[in-house]
């Protein structure tokens, strides 16, 4: 019989089904309708938690949480209005979680605002003022509202996870997209300020950096060619799926990483990994 005990505590014989991650843990969610964060939603319910859905479009919210109930009946405790653009609607939202559950145990800080599809977000040179500080706000601002909001709650609570999704573009450069990129490492930093400064308080906070992941709308809208020269440079020769980042975020979020906090984990595939001159002309070695 083989037998394999994990630092959460629990134990697996062969043949039997794995204890859930997360199970009775109160979760929060934001931007959860669609791609990463409706993944990491349904990655969730899987581990055994109980879900609040922050989200910016309510009907398309609620038709996504009455999808969960023949599978998860109940587990969706709430749909709540949650606007990137609308500070006020970031802390209602959270309080109200918090008043109807009595604790947040897990934080999942996907959402960002409507400045970060701007168009002139390219160069250093090419980009506006305005949309620069727009990208800050959208990106940066909403993640440090939501962490103001709910660490208090969370320590009150006796501690809580905090998986904040960033991009590997805040930890490798790119031609184009300056200010996201910025932005973005500017979140890795916040991420690894909330570890050192809340992690006393029994806070653990680390963040996801995804790759290229495929949603229908970028498949839809990527050229050929890109998704070529993308893979060219990717050691795991395919693109991410909302279910890769998922995985990361609901480990990092669940007890599981229990002594992990303030890392950045890069989930893309070894993108950039190699030196592109290498990756370019050699051939992978035989084995």
């Amino acid at each position: 019989m083989q037998v394999c005990v994990e630092s959460s505590g629990w134990t697996k014989n062969k043949g039997e089904q794995s204890i859930m991650k997360c199970e009775g843990k109160i979760a929060l969610v934001t931007g959860c309708t669609s791609g990463i964060g409706k993944a990491t939603m349904y990655k969730l319910l899987e581990e055994g938690a109980d879900v609040y859905m922050l989200v910016r479009n309510l009907k398309r919210g609620k038709k996504l949480a009455e999808a969960t109930e023949e599978k998860y009946p109940g587990k969706v405790r709430g749909v709540l209005y949650f606007e990137c653009d609308k500070l006020e609607t970031i802390e209602s939202s959270i309080k109200e979680a918090y008043e109807d559950a009595g604790r947040i145990d897990i934080f999942i800080n996907n959402a960002i605002g409507g400045a970060s599809a701007a168009k002139d977000n390219l160069t250093v040179t090419e980009t506006s003022h305005e949309t620069c500080m727009g990208l800050m706000e959208s990106i940066l601002g909403v993640s440090a509202e939501c962490a103001r909001v709910v660490i208090p709650l969370m320590i009150a609570g006796g501690g809580g996870s905090i998986v904040n999704v960033s991009s590997s573009t805040g930890v490798q450069p790119d031609v184009s997209r300056t200010y996201y990129g910025v932005a973005k490492a500017a979140v890795n930093m916040l991420t690894q300020q909330i570890a050192v400064q809340y992690g006393r308080q029994g806070i653990r906070c680390n963040a996801v950096l995804p790759g290229f992941t495929v949603s229908k709308a970028t498949e839809k809208a990527m050229p050929k060619e890109f998704k070529e020269a993308w893979l060219k440079h990717t050691l795991i020769r395919r693109l991410g799926t909302p279910q890769d980042q998922a995985n990361a975020i609901v480990f990092l979020a669940s007890d599981e990483a229990s002594w992990i906090t303030g890392h950045l984990m890069e989930v893309c595939g070894g993108y950039g990994l190699a030196a592109n001159m290498y990756g370019d002309i050699v051939e992978p070695p035989k084995v």
